[in-house]
């Protein structure tokens, strides 16, 4: 299944912009992405349990895999 791995994703504490909103531009741009070459999923690979906590639900609707651990999963395509 084609999917777009985002294996790390971080800001400077210093920088305007927030974690979501670099989360929800990643989302978007796979998206756009989807649309050209057919991409299933975005697969995040978050930094530790808490972080994937974070991540996981509103507003994203990122999903664990059934494995467990860090690695989050979103389906691309609107359902």
């Amino acid at each position: 299944m084609p999917a777009t791995l985002l294996a790390w994703i971080a800001r400077d504490p210093d920088a305007q912009v927030t974690g979501r909103g670099l989360l929800a531009d990643a989302i978007a741009t796979c998206r756009q992405v989807n649309e050209l070459q057919a991409t299933a999923v975005l697969v995040l690979d978050a930094h530790d349990g808490q972080t994937a906590e974070m991540w996981l639900g509103r507003p994203f609707g990122l999903r664990r895999l059934r494995q467990g651990g860090s690695r989050l999963w979103l389906p691309l395509a609107e359902a």
